[in-house]
C-alpha cells in the first residue's frame, strides 16, 4: 500500500490516492490532529476533533502544512482503513434496526435478542462461558431519553441522564424487578446506546458512554446493593454485570470497537477493584507508528471472586470458581478453581471454591457446633 496521503483538492474535498476514499477537509485536518498531536488511531474521534479545530481557525495554516509532513503521510492509510471499516459497519443496519425496535417500546424478547446478538461478541459464545449471566426480562419499561418526559420519569426510578443533545437517541430499559438506587448516566452527545437494568439490579454508580452503538446490561443479586462505575470510551462495545453477582466498588473501563467486559453469574467483586480492557493510552513503535498495546476483552467466569483492591487487566480471563487475592494484579488468565495472589498474580493453590458465608460460620457448621 502506498503511503502517499493527499493528491489533490477539489471542491473542498481531499481525495486519498492510496485508499480511493474521499474525506472532507475538516475530517483530514481532524485526523491529523488525532494522529500526530494526540497519537490516537481512532476514527471515532474525528467528529470531536473537528469541532475543536473549528473553534481554533487561526491554526489552519499549521494543519495544512502538517498534511504534507512525512509523519502524517505515513499514518494516513491507517486512518483511511479505520474510516472505511466504520462506513462499512454503518451499511449493516440489522443491529441498528433492532435497536430502533427496542427504542420504540420493543418486547422483552426483542431486547433480549439485541443483547445476545450484539456485535461485541463477534459471534463467540462468551455469554455461555460466563454462566449465561443475562436473564430474560419480565415486566419492563422502555425510556427514550430524547424525550424530556421520559428523562423525568427515569429520575423517579433513580436514574439521571446527563448530556442529551437534540436528535440523540439514548434508550434505557428498566425491568420491574430492578431497583436502581442512584445512577448517573453521561452520554456526551452520542446516539444509539442502550442501558438495561435487569432483574436483581439494585445499584449505585455511573455510566459514561463515549461512543455510539454501545450496550450495558446490569443485573445482580436481589436484596443486595451493587456499587460500580462503567466507562465505555468507544463504539459498539458491550458490558454485562451478571445475574446474582455483587460489587461493592469496582471501576470497569472498556475502549476499542467491538470489545467487551463480562462479569459472569454469581460473582463477587470487592471494594477498590479495577477491571480495565485497555491501557487507556497508546504505546507506539517509534519507527512504524504501530500500536503495541491494543485493547482486549475481559471475561470473568461464573462464581469468581475478585478480592479487595485487585486489578484485572486486558486479555485476562478469570475461570469459574477462581479467587483473585487482595491487591493482586492479574495480567493473564486465571485457571478455573485456582487461587491467585501477588503482582503479577500467580497460582498459589488449585482446586478451590468459595462461599459468601463467613469462614467462622462454615467452620462451626462443619464441626456441628450451634451457629450464633
Amino acid at each position: 500500500m502506498r503511503s502517499r496521503a493527499v493528491c489533490r483538492k477539489t471542491n473542498l474535498r481531499f481525495t486519498s490516492c492510496a485508499m480511493s476514499s474521499s474525506f472532507t477537509a475538516t475530517q483530514i485536518v481532524a485526523a491529523a490532529y488525532r494522529a500526530v498531536l494526540l497519537r490516537e488511531a481512532d476514527s471515532g474521534g474525528l467528529q470531536d476533533a473537528a469541532s475543536q479545530l473549528d473553534e481554533h481557525l487561526s491554526i489552519d495554516q499549521f494543519f495544512y502544512g502538517l498534511l504534507n509532513s512525512p509523519e502524517f503521510k505515513s499514518r494516513l492509510p491507517l486512518f483511511c482503513s479505520h474510516y472505511r471499516l466504520n462506513e462499512e459497519r454503518k451499511e449493516d443496519t440489522s443491529q441498528s434496526n433492532l435497536l430502533d425496535a427496542v427504542s420504540s417500546g420493543g418486547s422483552a424478547e426483542v431486547i433480549h435478542n439485541f443483547i445476545m446478538n450484539h456485535s461485541a461478541w463477534r459471534g463467540l459464545d462468551v455469554l455461555a462461558q460466563a454462566g449465561d449471566p443475562v436473564v430474560v426480562l419480565g415486566d419492563l419499561q422502555v425510556y427514550r431519553c430524547s424525550l424530556e418526559a421520559d428523562r423525568v420519569a427515569l429520575t423517579h426510578r433513580g436514574v439521571w441522564v446527563h448530556g442529551i443533545k437534540e436528535g440523540e437517541e439514548f434508550t434505557v430499559v428498566v425491568d420491574a424487578a430492578a431497583t436502581p438506587i442512584h445512577v448517573d448516566v453521561h452520554t456526551y452527545g452520542y446516539s444509539g446506546n442502550l442501558l438495561v437494568f435487569g432483574p436483581g439490579c439494585a445499584m449505585r454508580g455511573d455510566f459514561r458512554f463515549g461512543g455510539s452503538g454501545n450496550m450495558a446490561y446490569c443485573s445482580g443479586r436481589a436484596g443486595q446493593d451493587q456499587a460500580y462505575r462503567v466507562a465505555l470510551y468507544t463504539s459498539s462495545s458491550a458490558f454485562v454485570f451478571g445475574a446474582e453477582s455483587t460489587s461493592v466498588g469496582t471501576y470497569f473501563h472498556i475502549e476499542g470497537p467491538d470489545r467487551y467486559i463480562i462479569v459472569g453469574r454469581d460473582c463477587m467483586l470487592s471494594a477498590e477493584t479495577y477491571v480495565a480492557a485497555t491501557d487507556n493510552h497508546a504505546i507506539l513503535d517509534k519507527d512504524t507508528g504501530e500500536v503495541l498495546n491494543p485493547p482486549e476483552d475481559i471475561l470473568i467466569g461464573p462464581h469468581a471472586w475478585i478480592g479487595f483492591g485487585a486489578t484485572v487487566l486486558k486479555g485476562a480471563d478469570v475461570g469459574q470458581d477462581a479467587v483473585i487475592a487482595a491487591r493482586a494484579l492479574l495480567t493473564k488468565s486465571a485457571p478455573p478453581g485456582a487461587l491467585l495472589a501477588g503482582s503479577p498474580a500467580r497460582v498459589i493453590r488449585e482446586r478451590v471454591t468459595w462461599d459468601r458465608a463467613f469462614p467462622s460460620v462454615l467452620q462451626m457448621h462443619k464441626a456441628g457446633e450451634p451457629q450464633p
